[in-house]
C-alpha cells in the first residue's frame, strides 16, 4: 500500500464552487494528508463579503469509498 502523508498547503487561492455562485479566498491554509484520511485545523474561507466558516475535524477512510466525516464548521 501506498504511504499517503503530507499536506495540501493553500496561499492566496480560491475556489468557486457551482452550487455557490461564490468565490471563497483562501489566505494561508493547510490541509493535512495522513493514510487514514484528512485532517482541518481551523481551515478558514472568506467570501466577497468578509463572511467566514472555520473547519475543523477530519474525514477518514477506512478503505476507498468508504469516508467517516468528523467536522466541525463555524460560520461569522
Amino acid at each position: 500500500s501506498p504511504e499517503i502523508t503530507g499536506e495540501l498547503v493553500f496561499n492566496n487561492a480560491f475556489i468557486k464552487p457551482a452550487v455557490l455562485n461564490n468565490r471563497l479566498e483562501l489566505k494561508h491554509e493547510t490541509v493535512h494528508l495522513k493514510n487514514d484520511g484528512v485532517y482541518f485545523n481551523s481551515f478558514t474561507m472568506a467570501d466577497t463579503n468578509q463572511n467566514t466558516a472555520t473547519i475543523n475535524g477530519s474525514v477518514k477512510m477506512k478503505q476507498f469509498g468508504n469516508f467517516v466525516f468528523d467536522l466541525h464548521v463555524k460560520t461569522k
